[in-house]
């Protein structure tokens, strides 16, 4: 989320900042299911308002923004290993999608919107792998 690197400007080092925000609200339906005495298999579903904002910094000043918005999906698969009643461990894989239609940008101060033909569409496309310890309720 963000990353920073050096450019040469006029013969001087220009920090330069990228820093990119992709969120989603909506709703998620979840199934869980065992599938050995400790072992439980869950997936889950979901679809919500996708915003989509990157903002490019020189020198830490704002050089140019873009923002999107669309309706985005997720689809996920994991696996829980139980350790006790309240406590699991497990690994999950999600897929995200959305696709950008049109686009607003601003630089120099000047705002405008960027209208996309079919074929000039941008995919908000992402994989998240995780793994981590679950406390049951």
């Amino acid at each position: 989320n963000g990353s920073i690197f050096g450019a040469f400007e006029s013969g001087e080092i220009a920090s330069i900042s990228l820093n990119t925000v992709i969120n989603m609200y909506g709703l998620q339906y979840v199934v869980r299911a065992p599938i050995a005495e400790q072992w439980e298999f869950f997936c889950d579903l979901g679809a919500g308002y996708t915003t989509y904002d990157t903002e490019i910094s020189v020198q830490n000043n704002k050089a140019f923004t873009s923002s999107a918005s669309t309706l985005g999906s997720i689809l996920g698969v994991g696996i829980d290993y139980k350790l006790s009643k309240k406590w699991a461990v497990g690994i999950q894989a999600k897929y995200f999608s959305g696709i950008v239609t049109s686009f607003q940008t601003t630089e120099n101060g000047v705002t405008k919107t960027v209208e996309l033909s079919k074929d000039e569409y941008e995919g908000l496309n992402n994989i998240q792998l995780a793994g981590g310890i679950r406390f049951n309720f």
